[in-house]
């Protein structure tokens, strides 16, 4: 193995190469300086020399030329490596001293290896000696190298210096600029050095207070030793990051702040640069959501109603309360994921507005039917709102089981039905009772109430309007069970006081039913129904809006149907000679004349018949049949004749 000497004034340097040449088996003689190199190898001269270029007191241009002065050595190989030296003509110089290679920092040590070993076992040539430059041209030429490489560097050092000072005045706008608070301290005393201006504003010390002052004094008592452990194992160029420290500002209140720091140079010093960051606001946000969650939490896990938590686009629970996992019969776990077509019953009305898209306005309760683990069916009521769940908004929902309430709302809504049908049923014997004391009445009053609803729909009227409208028509007439039998079947002329008796029968209607509990008003119905538009009907003389809707559609459909059929007591009341009688200015009249086919009764009526001219529409007198039901004529305020 080989005896290679290093010349190098870089100890990291020397130590590498001793150990990659080392591990090959040779022999390496390390020395930081050329003049003991020079002595040592004369002593016994090495296999090889390597040679750093840029070294204090005696360079490595000047080894080499020492080198090739000494007749034995100038026989050994003098190989060149450097970083400084790495321009072509600093290549040319070293060749022209007689260096056997001249090779650039840094080298792959397979490289390094093949270059040092093929010189020593011959595979790279090595040029014979030859006789050492001149020292004249030596000096000359080595001057204007190491000049050039001085200039050079002098150029270098100025656009660092250029740099630093850059960098200064940067650092200087940062630090003073910087809206957070900024500090610089010294490591061996730990004093404030330098503070900005957000630190000054921040905690409430003037500059001068600051400069007085130790890290340590803005610490309360029972963190001092943990910010002097810290510094201590801080090293000055390390960076610490993230830590979460309780400071003390002037007016004696604490706060949590989250420091950041780094070692630097000041003013020749080692000290330190802080920043620190006000965190006492997010950590209290941050406990506030911490204890509003766990309140979230409780109140979810520890609720007797039955809540969940819906995703509205899988349809499907993410999550449930205890409560929920009784009621169901599910696990918790089980209920986790769960889409909700399994406890929905098929077809379950309610469940697209269940699950209808966060942000909606809250409506009402869902009414649903669902299916529970053992197949059991509940009625429930679903309140439901939105809710942030892990960035997501979703829809949390509370449960009521209504199952028992349903089953009392059918039967009340049954027994409802069955009083509803009794009324009704009542009001048809009244209807049938009225109908036997006139039997000219029998089917009037159902025809007319088929009239009133066919006219209140081409009106517009609501079903529950319509149907009171239905029951009126159906009583209209129920007062005339108080006039006399013998009147109301007198054949011919009434006289004016039979007249009166006659048209009491709507008062008379009046009392009958007013004492009754029907949601509709029905008695003003019977009251109101021989009122005219004009005033010129009874018994109280209403006019146009005075009159309810209900009795003016009630009073057109009597006229229309009475005169339809040709009632025979039409001919024995005085008709008017007015152009347009009272009863066709209703509102009701247009609605009457104009409805579609499709909701005339069925019993014959039309509508351009029935509401023609009434001396067209009357028979002739002496020409019907007996006495009978009264016509639209014994409506009207004008005394009989005779």
């Amino acid at each position: 193995m080989a005896r290679i000497l290093v010349v190098d004034d870089d100890a990291p340097s020397r130590l590498l190469m001793a150990r990659l040449f080392e591990s090959r088996g040779h022999s390496v003689f390390p020395f930081e300086s050329g003049p003991r190199a020079l002595e040592a190898a004369q002593a016994q001269p090495p296999d090889i020399a390597i040679s750093d270029v840029f070294m204090p007191g005696m360079d490595g241009f000047s080894v080499c030329q020492a080198w090739m002065v000494d007749d034995r050595l100038r026989e050994i190989p003098f190989l060149f490596y450097t970083a400084n030296y790495a321009g072509d003509e600093d290549r040319a110089f070293a060749l022209s001293l007689g260096a056997a290679g001249y090779l650039v920092k840094p080298q792959h040590p397979e490289k390094l290896f093949a270059e040092v070993e093929g010189r020593l076992d011959g595979r790279i040539p090595v040029s014979a000696p030859r006789s050492p430059v001149p020292r004249d041209h030596f000096l000359s030429a080595h001057e204007q190298v190491v000049g050039r490489k001085l200039e050079t560097k002098i150029s270098e050092v100025d656009a660092l210096d250029r740099t630093c000072k850059a960098m200064q005045r940067d650092f200087r706008l940062l630090f003073t600029a910087n809206p957070q608070p900024m500090w610089i301290y010294d490591m061996e005393s730990l004093r404030f050095l330098d503070v900005n201006d957000a630190a000054v504003e921040h905690y409430g010390y003037a500059p001068d207070e600051w400069r007085r002052m130790r890290i340590t004094d803005i610490r309360p008592a029972e963190e001092v030793a943990r910010v002097l452990e810290a510094v201590g194992e801080s090293g000055p160029q390390r960076v610490s990051r993230g830590r979460a420290w309780t400071h003390l500002k002037k007016d004696g209140s604490r706060i949590q702040v989250e420091g950041s720091a780094h070692g630097m140079t000041y003013e020749g010093r080692a000290a330190r640069v802080v920043t620190a960051i006000d965190i006492t606001g997010r950590l209290q946000l941050q406990r506030a959501m911490e204890e509003s969650e766990a309140r979230y939490r409780s109140l979810f896990q520890n609720n007797r109603a039955v809540m969940l938590i819906i995703d509205p686009e899988t349809r499907c629970i993410v999550d449930a309360n205890p409560a929920a996992a009784r009621f169901y019969g599910y696990g918790e776990a089980e209920l986790r994921g769960m889409p909700l077509s399994r406890i929905n019953r098929p077809g379950a009305r309610g469940e697209d507005a269940w699950t209808a898209a966060p942000g909606q306005e809250e409506g009402p309760p869902l009414r649903l039917r669902q299916e529970l683990a053992g197949g059991a069916c509940r009625d429930v009521e679903v309140y439901s709102g939105d809710v942030r769940w892990n960035g997501r908004t979703l829809l949390y929902s509370i449960v009521h089981d209504v199952t028992e309430r349903v089953r009392i709302e059918r039967r009340e809504l049954d027994h409802l039905r069955r009083i509803e049908e009794a009324m009704l049923g009542t009001i048809t014997v009244v209807t049938r009772m009225v109908a036997l004391r006139d039997p000219y009445l029998a089917g009037h009053h159902k025809r007319v109430a088929e009239l009133s609803v066919a006219i209140a729909e081409e009106l517009g009227l609501d079903a529950e309007r319509r149907q009171g409208l239905l029951l009126g028509a159906s009583v209209h007439d129920i007062g005339k069970i108080s006039i006399p039998a013998d009147i109301l079947a007198k054949p011919g002329q009434l006289s004016a006081i039979e007249y009166e008796y006659v048209k009491n029968h709507a008062v008379s209607g009046y009392e009958l039913l007013q004492g009754l509990s029907f949601p509709w008003p029905l008695a003003r119905m019977a009251l109101e129904h021989h009122e005219r538009i004009d005033g010129s009907g009874y018994p109280r003389g209403l006019k146009g809006q005075q009159i309810m809707l209900e009795a003016r559609i009630l009073a057109v459909a009597d006229t229309v149907e009475i005169r339809w059929k040709r009632w025979p007591r039409t001919a024995l009341i005085a008709l008017p000679s007015a152009s347009k009688p009272p009863w066709k200015r209703s509102s009701a009249t247009p609605a009457c004349a104009t409805m579609p086919k499709s909701r005339k009764p069925a019993w014959g009526f039309s509508a351009r018949k029935a509401t023609a001219s009434p001396e067209k529409a009357a028979p002739q007198p002496g020409k019907g049949p007996g006495c009978g039901a009264w016509s639209h004529r014994e409506m009207s305020r004008r005394a009989p004749r005779g």
